[in-house]
């Protein structure tokens, strides 16, 4: 199990260089115990039994604290906003004129202290469903995504 960020786009097409240096490396692949997906509205979880047990606490635990102090995070967002306006802008313009179709902006939020991403993921989720999200707990890193 992995991801591949957009970034990795580079090694196949012409882009722009960031404009920011890069949170995590551009891909990356590991073997895990299991893993949890939520689809349909519930959880299943794959993997070895005590890969089992420890996401079932998990889980539990994250349930019970879905309503963190967002007050307390302190963030940074990349690009700042006025800069990710003017890119959206850019965008549509780029569309408009034919140049593209379809183009994925995103934006890099990064927290700290970093917070308890399992219940930021489910909060997130509960808020802002979508068909598609990830959580992936990396060593020193974590990634929410909701697409």
């Amino acid at each position: 199990m992995g991801y591949v960020s957009y970034e990795s786009g580079r090694f196949f097409e012409q882009m722009p260089p960031a404009k920011a240096p890069l949170p995590l490396q551009e891909f990356g692949l590991r073997r895990y115990e299991g893993s949890l997906v939520f689809e349909e509205g519930r959880w299943w979880i794959a993997g070895t039994e005590a890969f089992l047990e420890k996401s079932c606490e998990l889980l539990s635990q994250a349930e019970e604290h879905l309503n963190p102090p967002t007050s307390a995070w302190v963030g940074d967002e990349e690009p700042p906003p006025q800069e990710f306006l003017e890119a959206v802008q850019e965008i549509l313009a780029r569309i408009s004129r034919g140049d593209c179709y379809q183009v994925n902006v995103a934006r890099c939020l990064t927290f700290r202290p970093q917070p308890a991403l399992l219940p930021l993921f489910l909060r997130l989720r509960k808020h802002h469903p979508s068909r598609f999200g990830a959580l992936l707990l990396l060593e020193d890193a974590g990634v929410v995504s909701n697409s």
